[in-house]
């Protein structure tokens, strides 16, 4: 039911709380909903939290949709509102705010790290979205810079934008990364085109391009490995 996660685990007593659940048998335990009830604390006037939080998971779309939420559209939700929504959106970008972390101390030269590293975001996304990785010396992260969305084509690629948030970071070398909401990763006469011209556009202000990646929830393409003459400097 719209990818809300049940329990495979063994079943707590009848009755049984979330939280006393989590203190028996684990987090792994627990369902999305009990996750959420969790999370919301409450439920709302003639719901208890439980079925508050099925309710939530069932009309937007599982923990997927609920994460693509701001906090002005939790705050529009009856039963939710600012409280609550705050609290979510806070949770939700915990992962997020780990995996920037943990990727700060990455060697992100590989296309498979840059990979592991983008794909849980990219599998939340429902457009097209194109970003820049902004690296150090010993190719790791600097900033994570998304840069444009929506109906993406080589004009509204602006190699202005890109050059200045590239300098701004005081990058030593860049990868460049988007997405095709139709989740296929093979890319278009348009993709090649753009990796041109940033290959150029980056040669002439001596920044290294290390890649372009066109990523999916579980594959991804990387032109430096699949197309390596894209990368051969043309003045």
């Amino acid at each position: 039911m719209n990818g809300v996660r049940r329990s495979r685990f063994r079943e707590a007593p009848p009755g049984t709380k979330p939280r006393e659940r989590l203190s028996a048998y684990g987090i792994e335990s627990l369902s999305d909903t009990e996750i959420l009830a969790i999370l919301l604390r409450t439920g709302k006037r003639g719901q208890t939290v439980m079925e508050f939080s099925q309710e939530l998971l069932e009309n937007h779309g599982g923990l997927q949709g609920l994460f693509r939420k701001s906090l002005e559209e939790f705050r529009r939700i009856p039963g939710v509102g600012l409280s609550k929504g705050a609290t979510l959106l806070a949770s939700f970008d915990l992962p997020r705010r780990l995996a920037g972390a943990v990727v700060e101390s990455t060697d992100l030269s590989r296309p498979e790290a840059v990979a592991e590293y983008l794909q849980p975001k990219v599998r939340l996304w429902t457009t097209e979205r194109f970003g820049l990785l902004c690296l150090n010396a010993k190719n790791h992260l600097i900033k994570d810079c998304e840069l444009f969305r929506g109906g993406l084509d080589g004009g509204s690629i602006d190699l202005r934008v890109i050059l200045k948030e590239t300098l701004l970071n005081g990058s030593v070398s860049t990868i460049v990364y988007h997405n095709h909401p139709s989740g296929e990763t093979q890319p278009s006469r348009e993709d090649r085109e753009v990796t041109k011209r940033l290959r150029n556009a980056f040669e002439q202000i001596g920044i290294a391009f290390l890649d372009h990646l066109i990523v999916a929830a579980n594959n991804f393409y990387s032109f430096r490995r699949e197309d390596a003459s894209l990368f051969k400097f043309e003045p």
